[in-house]
Formats: C-alpha cells, sequence, structure tokens
C-alpha cells in the first residue's frame, strides 16, 4: 500500500506540472489575442473614418475647412440625398428641373460664429457653459424640416 500512495503522489505531482504548462501558454494566447483584436479595431476605425471623409466630400456647398460630426454627415447626406430624389422624381414627370440647387445654409453658421465671438468676450465675467461645437441647431432644423 505504501507504493500504491507513492505512486499516486508521483502522478498528482505529474498532474501538476503538465497543467503549469497549458496556463502558460493560455497566459500568452490572451495577449496575442487582445493584440489581434486591438490591431483589428484600429483597422475598423480606419475604414469608417475614411467612409466618412468620402462621404463628406460628396456632400455640396459644405466648407472644406467646416468640421462635421459623423451624425451631422449622415444627416446632410439623407437630406442631399432626399433633395436628388425630389430632381429624379420632377424630370420623371417630363417637367423641367425648377428646384435650385442644393443649400447648406451658411449664412446662419457666420452671423452664430460672430454671436459666440460676442458671447466669448462677455464669457470671461461669467462661468462658461460646456456644449458641443459644430453648426447651430438652428441649421440642423431646417435641415431636418426639409
Amino acid at each position: 500500500m505504501h507504493r500504491s500512495e507513492s505512486t499516486s503522489t508521483s502522478e498528482a505531482t505529474d498532474t501538476t506540472t503538465e497543467c503549469e504548462t497549458p496556463d502558460e501558454d493560455s497566459t500568452e494566447r490572451p495577449a496575442k489575442k487582445r493584440t489581434t483584436a486591438n490591431r483589428k479595431e484600429r483597422k475598423r476605425t480606419q475604414t469608417m473614418n475614411s467612409a466618412f471623409e468620402d462621404l463628406r466630400q460628396h456632400i455640396p456647398n459644405v466648407p472644406v475647412d467646416t468640421k462635421l460630426s459623423k451624425i451631422k454627415t449622415l444627416r446632410l447626406a439623407i437630406s442631399y440625398i432626399r433633395y436628388l430624389n425630389e430632381v429624379l422624381e420632377e424630370t420623371k414627370d417630363g417637367k423641367p428641373c425648377t428646384r435650385k440647387n442644393f443649400v447648406v445654409e451658411m449664412a446662419l453658421q457666420s452671423d452664430m460664429k460672430e454671436k459666440r465671438r460676442r458671447e466669448e468676450c462677455s464669457a470671461d465675467l461669467s462661468p462658461r457653459k460646456r456644449g458641443r461645437t459644430g453648426w447651430p441647431q438652428q441649421v440642423w432644423a431646417m435641415e431636418l424640416r426639409q
């Protein structure tokens, strides 16, 4: 019996040694998986950003120096697609196209920039409010109404 006990003890030791080897391998594998996942995520992000940049370039009448968020880009693209759809519908009926060109109202934006500058001058006296930057809400409201 004494022999069988030592045999089982040595077997247990062997089992422990065998278990340690996979643990070491599994420690390396998640790091490798994480690196691969990070690389895939970076590639996906780059692809999405380049797609949005391409989309921004196809929206007419938006100044090059205007930064658009992804949601604003999508909303403008939707309104431009609606505009193009309406133009196609008019030409289908055989009527001459009487629509004006697609216009993104930038005049309101310049007025808002002046107002914002004035507020910034007076903002030195009062605490500054946090808010999103970009186009004024009136411009987006007009875009959504169209």
